[in-house]
Formats: C-alpha cells, sequence, structure tokens
C-alpha cells in the first residue's frame, strides 16, 4: 500500500483488460459553470467514499472485494488529509450562493427593461431609458452565465455607471416604493461581494508544492487501485460461477453515472461551441480553363495538273522559278554547242 501511495504515475485515465472484456476507468467531471466551480478533476474521494458506503456490502460479499477494502480505506484517509484547497474548490458553497442572488437580481432588471420595451404604447423617451440601461448593464442574459471572476469585474465597472444613469433608472417604479435604481445597486453589490469572495479564496488556496506533489501522486496510486480492484472483481466472478457476473458494474455503478454524465457534457459543449464557430468551408478550387490546342493545318497534296509551285511560300516559289531559269539557259547552250547531224566538222572539211 506504501508503495501504491507514492505512485508517480500521472495518468488520469487507464485501460484495464481480463480474458475477453476490456474495463477503461476515468475520472469524470460534473457541469458546472466556469473554472470557478467544485474541483471536478479529483472524483477519487467521493468514487472511494461511495465504494466504502453505499458498495461495502457488495466488496464484503467476495473475496476481492475483502482484500481491497482496507487498501481503499488507506488511501481515503490520506487524501482526506490533504488540504483543502487539494481536494476540493474552498468556498464554493458561498460562491454560489452569492451568485444565484446576483444572477436572480440580473435577470430581475433584463425582464423589466424588456416589458417596457414590447408595450406598444410606451413614450419614446422611457424606451430609450430602458435601450441604455441594458446596453450598460445586461446587453443579454448570456452574461449571467459567465465565469465569476468575469462577473465580479463587470461590478467594478458598472459602479460608477449608476450614478451617471440615476435619472434613466428613477423612471422605472418597481414594487417595495423602489426605482430600477435600487434593482441594479443590488445586482453591482452582488457582483462586489464575488469578487470579496475570490479574495478571500486566493489566500485559502496557497499550498506549497511539496503538498501538491504528495496529493498528484495519492490521486494516480487511487486510480490504479480502481483500476486493479474492478480487474480483480471481473476475474472472481468469471472463476466463480455463483457470482453475478455484472458485479463489476454494480460496484463501480457511481463512476460509470458520473462517466455518463461528463460524457453528456462534453458533447453539449460541442455542439454548442460548433454553432457558435461553424467551421469555415472554402469553396474548391476550379483548375484554369485550359488553352485550346494550336491549330494544325495538313500539308496540301498537288494534283498532277498542279504546278509545281501552287500552294508553295512565296520565297520558295522564286526559287524554284530562278532555278529553271538557270536550267532552261544551260541547256539551250548545250543545244547551240552541239553540232547537228550530218554537218562537217572544221577537222573534215581539211
Amino acid at each position: 500500500a506504501s508503495n501504491r501511495l507514492t505512485s508517480s504515475t500521472t495518468s488520469w485515465t487507464f485501460t484495464t483488460s481480463f480474458i475477453s472484456r476490456s474495463t477503461i476507468l476515468t475520472v469524470p467531471s460534473l457541469p458546472r459553470k466556469g473554472p470557478q466551480g467544485p474541483d471536478t478533476k479529483n472524483f477519487t474521494l467521493p468514487i472511494l467514499r461511495d465504494l466504502l458506503g453505499k458498495r461495502r456490502s457488495l466488496l464484503e460479499g467476495v473475496a476481492t472485494g475483502r482484500l481491497y477494502l482496507p487498501l481503499l480505506q488507506t488511501h481515503l484517509d490520506a487524501i482526506e488529509a490533504l488540504p483543502q484547497a487539494l481536494t476540493s474548490r474552498p468556498m464554493a458553497d458561498e460562491l454560489a450562493a452569492e451568485d444565484q442572488i446576483h444572477d436572480g437580481l440580473g435577470a430581475a432588471v433584463w425582464h423589466l427593461c424588456q416589458a417596457y420595451l414590447h408595450h406598444p404604447t410606451v413614450p419614446k423617451e422611457v424606451r430609450a431609458a430602458a435601450e441604455k440601461v441594458l446596453a450598460t448593464f445586461i446587453p443579454s442574459l448570456g452574461e449571467l452565465r459567465r465565469p465569476y471572476a468575469d462577473e465580479a469585474l463587470a461590478a467594478q465597472q458598472h459602479e460608477p455607471e449608476i450614478e451617471r444613469l440615476a435619472a434613466e433608472l428613477g423612471l422605472f417604479p418597481v414594487a417595495g416604493e423602489g426605482t430600477l435604481n435600487d434593482w441594479v445597486m443590488g445586482f453591482v453589490g452582488q457582483g462586489k461581494k464575488i469578487d470579496a469572495l475570490l479574495s478571500q479564496r486566493g489566500e485559502v488556496t496557497a499550498v506549497s508544492g511539496k503538498d501538491r506533489r504528495t496529493a498528484a501522486a495519492l490521486r494516480s496510486g487511487t486510480v490504479g487501485l480502481l483500476g486493479r480492484l474492478r480487474a480483480s472483481l471481473g476475474d472472481e466472478t468469471l472463476a466463480e460461477p455463483k457470482l453475478d457476473r455484472t458485479m463489476p458494474d454494480q460496484v463501480f455503478g457511481y463512476h460509470d453515472e458520473l462517466l455518463r454524465l461528463r460524457t453528456e457534457e462534453a458533447r453539449a459543449r460541442a455542439r454548442t461551441q460548433a454553432k457558435k464557430n461553424p467551421p469555415e468551408t472554402t469553396p474548391p478550387k476550379t483548375p484554369p480553363p485550359k488553352a485550346p490546342p494550336p491549330k494544325t493545318t495538313p500539308p496540301k497534296t498537288m494534283s498532277p495538273n498542279t504546278p509545281p509551285h501552287q500552294g508553295a511560300a512565296p520565297e520558295a516559289v522564286a526559287s524554284q522559278a530562278v532555278a529553271s531559269q538557270a536550267a532552261a539557259s544551260q541547256a539551250a547552250v548545250v543545244e547551240t554547242a552541239a553540232p547537228q547531224a550530218g554537218a562537217a566538222t572544221p577537222l573534215e572539211t581539211r
């Protein structure tokens, strides 16, 4: 057990398999509001409490469970001895309570202004005042779902705007002999309370590096222990025909439910993100049009009656003409110089 507690493994997701069955054990998270909600990475603590509480009778009924129960208790005691900042988010309940009031007041301001904007006979100056209040304090209800830190910062920015818009806020009466100014002051005041709680939590969450390393080793060691427990339960149910084959699923029912919730949450976030930022689609690139092939003129065939120079280029015709004239002249010279048949040569004359 001591070696397991000081394991240096840092993986939060691992796989164990036995015979033909594979079991994946992960540390799931639950839905929360922004990064300031409860600690969703360290679910080893509630899982250990569930195994040693509600599921204890199941574990005591099998040999594997009786072997692992002391080890589970050792890990639970070690994790509970860690500083609170390493096992949960301090002041989470206080922040959630103040945020509920903050969001309720903000929603009331938004809906009241919307009522005046939708009324068909509201004077123009009242309509303009409602629009200005919304644009300044709550442009949309989505502002009420922002992280605590953003709401705290918005309260600091909105505080001077209350005095600047005092005349506009006084145009809207509310129950209790007040005006919308009272509601907005309460809304901003709740944001300042959230800011103060965040500052206090910052002081509580200061822990040493040694404590963080110890917590990381405990968490990874506990995850490994839970994986071995589930695999061993599966082996025992296969070896003992009398045992229910669904025993591992019954023991880890709480873990599996948390995993299912985490999966649904991740899919919902992915769908929301896809709607907000749809993937950019680029039109397919069309290749440039191909150039037409060069026109090729087939060579002209000359008929027997066609003069040799017909259809030829001008330079070729000229060359042929010069060559023909030269040949004709040479033939004439040869014909003139040749003796005629029967004519006597000068030697014969002698």
